[in-house]
């Protein structure tokens, strides 16, 4: 959805993860709102505009083509040194989706003596993504999270001891509360310690010393003399036990392949929250009969004997040690059993060992580089305001029931049972259906790419334009309206008598804890969802995704449950809660502007679900960020049922739809997307690769359809596109060039309100040229090509040069004009050599160059100017870039030669022409350093010998007898 302010930049914005136009929050009516003003991208539906020439294989598509590297210093691509094209056939496509699974979890295959090519193919482009059957996996899912219990055992169990703790220990019940937000704070900051060290040295190793850590914690505890030791060593045990969550999250990602994913990690959580359940259960019988101490003894007891199943049974699973669970393990990673009982598959010896990973600060650091993702952290930031509510609501429990119930600590102990089972039915719940919703979306998937390679199956990652996103949160909205409206009410139920006489008839206690299951199932649902999704989005990195989940959900816990009590000693319960829920529900879409309302309504009126708005997206005051997401704009049109232009709204607040006289409507004709719906002052017109379409032409608009237009449809989306677009080697076809050219004529045309994003917003389909013709693009120009680029020329110079730098001098991205190419040079001769290029400060050339000065005395031939080139009169034209340049008043013009061509037009007399670049010096450091100013072209004789060019036989150009200079552009 485009309006003037952003009316090209919001066309070409997208952001990573969400080039399948999925994923973010959903709203009214089903529809999920992404992103802000400017853009609208609806989910491609081929049904909607059946003559939209789309790819007939899903490996010509080029979403799944696209092979692009962004140089953070300027925006070129370079192939060169990188992984071949996607091939075109099927078969072979599957068989390079497979190779490439294998050579990156280490699985290089070599001949054996007397095995045939065929063999080896069969055996190593189709290892199974783990050995382990599916029998082994679930135990290891037991495991882990039998050992994960201890993340949220640690602080449930000890809730119904805090008013013995406070009596014992004489302080106030607000002083022993502070027990559980260093906890919580201790549980958010520690996995990025062990997680990432579990990325880097293994799962086994880490679930070991942190084990170990929280052995000794509660032995300090067992016997804990008074409150400060109380208060530092429950952070220890924290610190011990928070990273058994996001390890066993790594494990997962390791042994399970997409489709069994969501279930194992809802099953893990179920496992985890079981503690949540029987955890206050068995802490308020201890504390009860044997004291609070006893609390710590238990968990010392338990987790010894967990520790011990870990040694022995537990293998080591991370790939980059293990491979896929075929290589042998040796050390700390062999689990102790196997030192005794064989494996009964067989194993492999690695290929080869590396050196042991640095540990290093960096490592630390990573998981933190995932808030920067913006799919991520939205994600992260819901998944903890809601864990930040669930806790407020747990760790008030113990306070608002016990007064107003009148509960000794064995019968607090059973008020938190319905939270627990709450927590363990929402996580199995949420498992189940992410595996529907993964099954239908692979379903639906396929039939679109018929033969991709099945998601399920993939040895490496999701395609990139699977709708994960829409899979993993298809049913998160109705999961998060029964949080909402269970929370709000909640408040309500636990007012004290005086305000609420109800609460004190028998049995009232029933309806707060049913609402309590309800806020525990929904929530962990969501958690599910929310973890689930952060490992799809973060491959290869299970531990230290979790763990900055588990940083994000921590520390706003640790705030919520700190402010609570002031809460609800300020504000009383019904109030606090009511409030919670209304925090969590986000924004109306009534308080959303008009442009954003109307977008939503054509969605609506479309039937299509999801919708990509550019402004809520790119943080539109970050140049970095929209520098980064503006190069995927070309995933977002190629999977777009269509955009949404406001051509006639001056702001976000502008709306679409505007009030007008049917008997003035008249035809019109757009400017050229891929399809797109204009709303303007008079009508509606709707264009595509096809057909233009307005209200006064319904049936179409007539010629409104180039040829040009149809060939960039046959090259972008037919599988001739490759042999249109390259040649032998890395250099773009004429064909591809002239295709270029002409996009960038048309394209010069289009006003920005900030033209700084004038390169940026063309990086799209420069990735699809650069995919196919493996040249290097620099700063709008193709480099294979770079003497007949510099041939550009203004249309009518009538702008001045900007004054906000974006692009070289040289680049036709550094000007405001309407640009042109000269046409006809297939046979032109470039007289100039590219030594190094930069997109983003120089262009070095070897050339000749000349001096000329103005003859304003000497005849003008039709309406150009004379120039004295050593010592000859030489009738030439010169366009300037900008009119700023006033050429004529300057008093030595440096002309360098670019190329020259053949032309008939002139006659025998004059049989090529010339193309020169016209200079400036600039004061550097650097000697022959110079800006470009205009473009000079002559075909008289005269000229040419005095440039340096000498006519060949064939009519061809060539340097003779002249001196060749190094040249620095900028």
């Amino acid at each position: 959805m485009d309006g003037p302010e952003d009316a090209n930049r919001g066309g070409t914005r997208a952001s990573r993860r969400f080039t399948t136009l999925e994923g973010w929050r959903e709203v009214q009516g089903g529809l999920l709102v992404a992103a802000g003003s400017t853009v609208a991208a609806m989910v491609p539906n081929p049904a909607y505009d059946p003559e939209w020439p789309l790819p007939e294989d899903a490996a010509t598509d080029r979403t799944r083509q696209s092979r692009m590297y962004f140089s953070e210093k300027g925006g070129a691509w370079n192939h060169h040194g990188q992984a071949g094209l996607w091939p075109n056939g099927p078969t072979t496509y599957a068989t390079v989706m497979k190779d490439e699974g294998a050579v990156q979890h280490g699985q290089l295959g070599v001949l054996a003596e007397g095995e045939g090519e065929d063999d080896l193919l069969e055996e190593d482009v189709n290892p199974p993504f783990h050995v382990f059957s599916r029998r082994r996996k679930w135990f290891i899912i037991v495991t882990i999270g039998v050992a994960g219990l201890f993340s949220g055992l640690s602080s449930n169990i000890y809730l119904p001891s805090l008013a013995a703790i406070a009596k014992d220990l004489q302080v106030s019940l607000g002083d022993v509360s502070l027990t559980i937000t260093t906890y919580l704070v201790v549980q958010g900051v520690s996995p990025l310690f062990w997680g990432s060290l579990s990325d880097t040295l293994g799962r086994r190793p880490i679930y070991i010393y942190s084990f170990s850590v929280y052995i000794v914690s509660n032995i300090v505890l067992s016997l804990s003399p008074n409150f400060p030791v109380l208060l530092v060593f429950r952070g220890v045990q924290a610190a011990g036990s928070a990273s058994t969550v996001s390890i066993g999250n790594g494990v997962i990602q390791d042994i399970a392949t997409p489709d069994e994913r969501g279930a194992f990690i809802s099953f893990y959580q179920a496992i985890r929250n079981f503690s949540i359940a029987v955890g206050p259960v068995i802490g308020g019988l201890l504390a009860n009969f044997l004291g609070f101490r006893s609390v710590f003894v238990f968990l010392l007891v338990t987790s010894s004997l967990v520790l011990a199943t870990i040694a022995v049974f537990l293998p080591e699973t991370l790939r980059t040690i293990a491979g896929n669970g075929s290589l042998r393990l040796s050390g700390i990673h062999q689990p102790l059993i196997r030192r005794f009982v064989k494996e009964k598959h067989a194993l492999e010896e690695p290929d080869f060992m590396g050196p042991r990973p640095k540990v290093t600060l960096a490592t630390f650091l990573r998981p933190l580089v995932l808030l920067g993702q913006k799919d991520i952290l939205v994600s992260l930031v819901f998944g903890g305001t809601v864990y930040t509510v669930w806790s407020m609501v747990v760790a008030s429990t113990t306070g608002l029931f016990k007064d107003l119930f009148q509960l000794n600590d064995l019968l607090l102990g059973l008020v938190f049972l319905p939270n627990g089972l709450g927590t363990i039915v929402g996580s199995a719940i949420a498992g189940k259906l992410m595996t529907r919703e993964f099954v239908r979306s692979e379903r639906i998937y396929l039939q679109r790419y018929p033969s991709a390679t099945p998601p399920s199956k993939n040895k490496k990652d999701l395609p990139p334009n699977f709708p994960i996103e829409h899979a993993r949160l298809r049913h998160a909205p109705w999961i998060s309206a029964l949080f909402i409206v269970a929370t709000a009410l909640y408040g309500f139920t636990v007012l004290p008598a005086a305000q609420l006489s109800i609460v004190a008839r028998p049995g009232w206690i029933a309806v707060p804890l049913v609402l309590q299951f309800l806020i525990a199932a929904t929530s962990n649902a969501v958690f599910a969802i929310n973890t689930t999704l952060v490992a799809d989005l973060c491959p290869g990195m299970g531990a230290s995704a979790t763990a900055i989940n588990n940083l994000v959900r921590c520390g706003m816990g640790a705030v919520g449950v700190g402010l609570v009590d002031s809460m609800l000693g300020a504000l009383g319960a019904a109030a606090t809660f009511l409030g919670l829920g209304i925090l969590t529900e986000g924004r109306p879409i009534d308080d959303l502007p008009n442009t954003f309302r109307d977008a939503i309504s054509i969605a609506q009126r479309f039937a299509v679900r999801f919708l990509w708005i550019d402004a809520l997206c790119i943080v539109q005051d970050s140049r970095a960020d929209w520098e980064r997401e503006a190069t995927t704009m070309g995933r977002v049109y190629a999977n777009a049922l269509c955009n949404i232009a406001a051509a006639s709204s001056d702001s976000p607040g502008g709306g679409l739809f505007r009030t007008r006289d049917p008997e003035e409507l008249r035809p019109g004709l757009p400017t050229t997307l891929l399809q797109v719906l204009y709303f303007t002052e008079e009508q509606v017109f709707w264009e595509c690769f096809v057909e233009q379409k307005c209200e006064a032409f319904p049936y179409g608009i007539p010629g409104s359809v180039s040829s040009k237009k149809r060939d960039m449809s046959n090259i972008i989306y037919s599988t001739q596109g490759h042999n249109a677009m390259s040649q032998q080697g890395c250099s773009i076809s004429p064909q591809g060039l002239k295709t270029w050219n002409n996009l960038v004529q048309e394209y010069s045309r289009c006003e920005f309100t900030k033209t700084s994003d004038k390169l940026f917003a063309l990086a799209g389909l420069a990735s699809i040229f650069c995919d196919w013709s493996r040249d290097e693009y620099i700063a709008g120009l193709w480099k294979s090509n770079l003497a007949i680029q510099l041939c550009y020329s203004v249309w009518e110079t009538k702008l001045k040069h900007p004054s906000e730098y974006r692009a070289p001098s040289w680049s036709w991205a550094s000007l405001d004009e309407h640009i042109q190419f000269p046409g006809s040079l297939e046979r032109a001769t470039a007289h100039i050599s590219i030594l190094a290029a930069n997109s983003r400060q120089s262009l070095t050339i070897r050339g000749h160059l000349s001096q000329a000065t103005f003859e304003p005395k000497a005849q003008h031939l039709d309406g150009n100017v004379v120039l004295n080139i050593n010592g000859r009169h030489v009738n030439a034209c010169i366009n300037p870039d900008t009119v700023d340049i006033k050429t004529q008043e300057v008093e030595m013009l440096t002309i360098l030669t670019l190329l020259s061509y053949p032309t008939a037009e002139r006659g025998a007399e004059n049989p090529i022409e010339v193309e020169c670049l016209v200079l400036e010096p600039v004061l550097t450091t650097a000697t022959e350093t110079y800006r470009r100013i205009g473009i000079l072209n002559t075909y008289m004789r005269e000229g040419l010998a005095s440039l340096g060019v000498c006519i060949q036989k064939d009519n061809s150009g060539t340097l003779k007898d002249v001196t060749l200079s190094d040249v620095n552009l900028i």
